[in-house]
């Protein structure tokens, strides 16, 4: 799946005037790790949203699904305690740099690694489906590449695809469903000319018509991705160069 040069603009352009408001990490940043309840919630809403990109990580790595799932669940309950995250700072930068960087030092505590089964599984901290781990593991492109370039493809692919969850929910809520599960195979692409003369028939409307609706679909989007890397960034000035990332990501790496 490619991004078009529109998809691009729209996402760099919406909402790239709007002021950087309060996100689950600059909560965490700003709080010194988990010691209020914002800041725990904070983070905990971050580890149930990207912990495949570590799964996937240490699946790339060579641990087997199981192992991987309870070592996910054993980093999570060491990122939780107080005196580890008291020195991140707004220079640690992006969740997600921070994220794979401190699983890494996590990895290389042999002690822990070898006990994570039992961390993790006396202190789950985000539900994990092996079945569903498994799944995404199998379906992620290029199944050769680096663990860190795993790391990043499941990065870009979860939060593509949370984009992509809120979009639907909020067609859905117009009993727009119909609408987005037409349009969205073009979300990301440009249509071909038959692709689209199959749109107007399907949706009843001529090409012009059809040219607007995915416009608006690809701009909102846009918006949706922006507001979801947000999350994810201590500061504003991040929020560009972590989209530039993840579509540089996304073009080298997907194939759908």
């Amino acid at each position: 799946m490619a991004i078009s040069q529109e998809q691009r603009n729209d996402q760099e352009d919406d909402g790239g005037n709007a002021q950087f408001t309060q996100t689950h990490w600059s909560t965490i940043v700003e709080a010194g790790g988990p010691t209020s309840t914002e800041a725990r919630e904070a983070l905990n809403r971050l580890c149930e949203r990207y912990w495949h990109p570590l799964y996937a990580f240490l699946r790339r790595r060579g641990v087997d699904g199981h192992t991987a799932k309870d070592v996910t669940q054993g980093f999570f309950a060491h990122l939780f305690q107080q005196d580890f995250l008291r020195k991140v700072h707004r220079d640690k930068g992006r969740f997600r740099s921070f994220l794979l960087a401190s699983l890494t030092n996590f990895l290389k505590d042999e002690w822990r690694r070898e006990n994570a089964q039992v961390r993790g599984g006396s202190a789950e901290i985000v539900s994990i489906d092996e079945a569903e781990a498994e799944e995404k593991y199998s379906h992620l492109p290029r199944q050769d590449a680096e663990p860190s370039d795993t790391f990043d493809l499941s990065w870009a692919v979860t939060t593509v695809a949370e984009a992509k969850r809120k979009l639907r929910k909020e067609y859905a809520q117009k009993s727009d469903e119909k609408f987005y599960d037409l349009l969205q195979p073009h979300l990301t692409s440009k249509g071909e000319g038959g692709s689209y003369a199959a749109l107007t028939q399907a949706l009843g409307k001529d090409e012009n018509a059809v040219g607007v609706l995915l416009h608006r679909m690809r701009r909102r989007f846009g918006q949706l991705l922006r507001e979801e890397i947000a999350q994810t960034v201590a500061s504003r000035a991040e929020i560009d160069e972590e989209i530039r990332y993840l579509l540089q990501v996304w073009a080298g790496g997907t194939t759908t």
